[in-house]
This record gives C-alpha cells, structure tokens and sequence, in this order.
C-alpha cells in the first residue's frame, strides 16, 4: 500500500485521466502528428469541461488543491500543444513529405491496407518530394551562406531546422516501421 493515504475526492478521477492519456501516447507514432495534436487538444479540453462539471464548494481542502492543480495542468498542456502545432507547422514547411509519411502510418494504425502498385506510387512520390526538399534547402543554403552565432541559416531560424532534423528522425524510423510490416 501506499505510506502516504489521499483523501481527495478527485483521486479516482486524475487516476483515470492518466490511464486515458498514456494510452492515446501509445497510439500515436508523432508527437508531432496534425491527428496526435488535435486529439490532445480535444482530449485535454474535455478533461477540462469534466473538471468544470465538479462542484468546487463541496470539495474538501485536498480535494480543492487537487482541482486547481489539476485544471492548471489541463490548461498548461493546451498552451503547450499550441506552441508544438505552431513548432510542428514551420518545420513541416522544410518536410514536405512529411504528410505522406504521417498518412501511411497512420493509416496502417487503422488496419486500412494499401494495394502494392499504390505503395510503390505513394514511395515513388515521396522520393520526388524529398528530393525537391533537399534541392530547395540546397539552393538556399548556396545563396546565404551560415554564420557562426546567427539565430538563422540560409533564413531560417535554427529551432525550425532543429526541430525538422528530429522530425526526419522520427519519420525515418516510422517509414521503416511501415515497410516492415
């Protein structure tokens, strides 16, 4: 058992919150998903109307600082699913395929299974799409070269290729994961 007992009426409930948010974790591949982004953001909206449907006067002391910090954690994660769709969105700028290799996943997560002579189609596509990518980044980098301690290369901010560069990462290891299947 546990050393220390919770009299907090909200235990049961910031409990099953936790079980509901690792799974949707575990059901996402990309923190950095369009559909993994707005799920949590629903997700994390509904907790709070949830929240907001317990009366707070009938709550014990514990149970009130309980609610408040767990509505302020709601509210934090919605400001910090919005700052990651607003990172994800400009580094999708540079990843043009990234959509395409997000789909395929996802798509293989909901058991829709793509004919052969389509896969090859959507990979052949993809190849073109990075290929323009890097020629594009390429031709960029040419025309402004790098300088040590700039905020920017070739005009764009060193965060955005950061997170681009972990973006591709990740895509790789999902496209992989894909293929093996």
């Amino acid at each position: 058992g546990s050393i220390i007992s919770s009299s907090s009426e909200l235990r049961d409930l910031i409990e099953r919150y936790s079980a509901d948010q690792s799974s949707l974790e575990r059901h996402y591949d990309f923190s950095f998903s369009p559909a993994r982004l707005s799920r949590f953001e629903d997700f994390n909206q509904e907790w709070i109307n949830i929240l907001e449907r317990v009366d707070f006067n009938r709550l014990s002391q514990d149970a009130r600082i309980d609610y408040l910090l767990f509505k302020n954690h709601l509210k934090r994660g919605l400001l910090r699913l919005c700052k990651e769709s607003e990172s994800a969105q400009k580094a999708f700028e540079l990843l043009p395929f990234a959509e395409s290799m997000i789909a395929l996943k996802e798509d293989l997560q909901r058991m829709e299974w793509i004919e052969a002579s389509q896969a090859a189609k959507v990979l052949n596509d993809l190849r073109k799409q990075i290929e323009i990518a890097q020629a594009a980044l390429s031709n960029k980098s040419k025309l402004q070269p790098p300088h040590d301690g700039r905020a920017e290369v070739a005009g764009i901010k060193r965060t955005v290729i950061r997170d681009a560069a972990a973006m591709t990462a990740m895509l790789r290891v999902g496209l992989k994961g894909w293929f093996e299947f």
